[in-house]
């Protein structure tokens, strides 16, 4: 009967049940036999077995034990820098934490650290969000510190400087370092890392040579690593270039000591960055080329665009501007993917560079005012004022003066106010060129002198602005009937060149031509092998631009390339 049918189907439906109940209560007993057996074996070093601990006490059920061993496994992971590993570990403990404030405020705070290094800025800022939304329930004054520190951490790198300087002076005022000294050092240590941000770079120097005697005191290592790298960084801001590499060089050995692998890779960089003013071009890829092999290994996305922001660079001043001006671009796009503001604004800016040099000066401007506006609404103010100059170059090589000379003094304005004496130095420069074109010779040769004294002052005696200088003085003796003084530096400049091209010397080629046109009426055989030079580069540049369109402006549009190019078919035809 159909009474007795549904009867024994219930029955087999409880039987298996039952069945099943019995096989999974034994399964779970035998997971936690598993997981605990390991635990005894290997009392000293668990790591080797931590995803099996893991997986056996997650089979048990035992949620407490799954989420302090997924903890231990993402540490080792980030250890590892085995990313996506760390980051499935510690959501997984995350997923556990269920109401413990403390315990969901350390994984995200190790989460987040994970996403800062991997570039994905949505999820760590998602991160950083419920970080500080937990932030009033967590009864651990250190983990309070650290979430603090992270999120001046993430101030910074989204390019609000003051934020991240403002946090770090709380905890400055508010933290005992009797109790918290690591705090104390790394408050001290994202101070001086903002204060160079906003420019403010003798009082980061003082604050990083209080972050090292701490660091030191303590023996924080990576602290000691960290504040070393960062004082060169400040060096090598203000073009104290020796001094930083000094610095970097003692940070080296500590960071591989440390197996840090992201410091390793940041120091590679700015060795690469000085070593492109004081060394030579090898020595400087040779830097980079290790950087960016740390940079894959490990998966750091912002230190692999600026990385290649800076070979970029170097293929520019090879003359290799097809190849840098795409991955320029390619740059902006990552950074804008990073959300990286003060990246992506330095890579417009030298796009909009790499258009002067190609003498498409509509699509120059652009960028550089994109740079400009992202700049002024990050509130970088030093680099507002390397964005005005870059204004003021526009305007020079278009014979432009009078807004050369007022974007000039706007950025002499900006750097006067935040004392970078570099870039005052820099500015006049700018504004002696742009008197001179004006024909105010009395008022070009006084910012020129002021030039020179500041590039002295600065330890910059063979530096960019010191040539460029010399030259505008050559220019202007020439013009005044001075030719002995004016040939004097001349014959200065060309030594100087002869030994080293500076990384910060705008453009080596229009030096060598303002210094042909004078040597041309005294010393023809000198002038003609300057002028075979300056056409062979022209021509090795010219064939290295695959576009047709960029190479007919590089050699007609930009004045000096088209006026290199007449003055040699006249002097063949003068031959003939």
């Amino acid at each position: 009967p159909l009474s007795e049918i549904r009867y024994l189907f219930r029955h087999a439906l409880l039987r298996d049940a039952a069945y099943q109940m019995q096989l999974q209560t034994r399964l779970r007993a035998l997971h936690q036999l598993a997981a605990q057996t390991l635990e005894q074996l290997f009392i000293e070093e668990k790591r080797p077995y931590l995803s099996d601990l893991v997986f056996h006490f997650r089979q048990a059920g035992m949620d407490d034990k799954e989420r302090y061993y997924a903890r231990l496994l993402g540490d080792e992971a980030a250890d590892q820098y085995a990313n996506g590993d760390a980051i499935s570990a510690y959501s997984r403990a995350l997923e556990l934490a269920h109401d413990d404030p403390v315990e969901q405020a350390k994984m995200l705070l190790a989460r987040a650290k994970i996403y800062k290094l991997v570039g994905n800025r949505e999820a760590q800022e998602a991160d950083m969000a419920q970080l500080m939304t937990l932030l009033t329930a967590v009864d651990d004054s250190q983990l309070q510190h650290d979430i603090w520190l992270e999120q001046a951490s993430f101030a910074e790198l989204r390019g609000d400087y003051h934020q991240a300087a403002k946090i770090a002076n709380q905890l400055l005022e508010t933290v005992p370092i009797r109790q918290y000294p690591r705090t104390v050092t790394l408050a001290h240590h994202q101070l001086g890392r903002s204060l160079i941000d906003i420019a403010e770079h003798e009082k980061a120097k003082k604050v990083l040579f209080e972050t090292l005697t701490l660091a030191q005191r303590y023996g924080f290592q990576s602290e000691e690593a960290s504040a070393l790298l960062h004082l060169g960084h400040a060096f090598d801001d203000q073009k104290l270039f020796h001094d930083a590499i000094r610095y970097y060089e003692q940070a080296l050995p500590i960071f591989a000591d440390l197996n840090d692998k992201r410091g390793q890779c940041v120091l590679y960089n700015n060795l690469g960055v000085a070593a492109a003013v004081v060394a030579d071009m090898a020595t400087t890829l040779r830097y980079y080329e290790q950087a960016l092999t740390i940079a894959n290994e490990i998966g750091f996305r912002r230190g692999q665009l600026v990385i290649a922001g800076n070979v970029a660079n170097q293929k520019a001043r090879q003359g290799k501007y097809g190849e840098a001006l795409a991955n320029m671009l390619q740059s902006v796009t990552l950074s804008r993917e990073l959300g990286s503001p003060r990246d992506e604004s330095r890579f417009l800016n030298n796009i909009g560079y790499l258009y002067v040099e190609l003498g498409l000066y509509d699509e120059s401007l652009s960028y550089f005012q994109q740079s400009l506006d992202i700049r002024q609404r990050i509130g970088v103010r030093r680099s507002v004022g390397s964005s005005l100059l870059n204004l003021a170059l526009w305007a020079l090589r278009q014979e432009r003066y009078e807004e050369a000379r007022q974007y000039a003094q706007r950025g002499f304005e900006v750097s006067h106010e935040i004392e970078d004496k570099n870039g005052e130095v820099q500015a006049t420069m700018f504004l002696g060129r742009a008197l001179a074109g004006l024909g105010r010779l009395t008022e070009a040769e006084t910012t020129f002198q002021t030039t020179l004294a500041g590039a002295h002052d600065l330890n910059q005696t063979e530096g960019g602005a010191m040539i460029e200088a010399l030259c505008g003085l050559a220019d202007l003796f020439w013009a005044r009937g001075e030719r002995s003084v004016a040939l004097a530096h001349v014959a200065q400049i060309l030594e100087m060149l002869a030994k080293h091209v500076p990384e910060d010397l705008i453009n080596p080629r229009r030096i060598r031509w303002h210094c042909y046109q004078m040597l041309r009426v005294v010393d023809a055989e000198a002038a003609a092998e300057l002028l075979d030079a300056l056409v062979m580069e022209l021509q090795q540049f010219a064939e290295q631009i695959p576009d047709t369109v960029m190479r007919h402006s590089f050699l007609t549009n930009v004045l000096m390339n088209r006026a290199i190019l007449e003055e040699a078919r006249s002097v063949i035809s003068s031959r003939r």
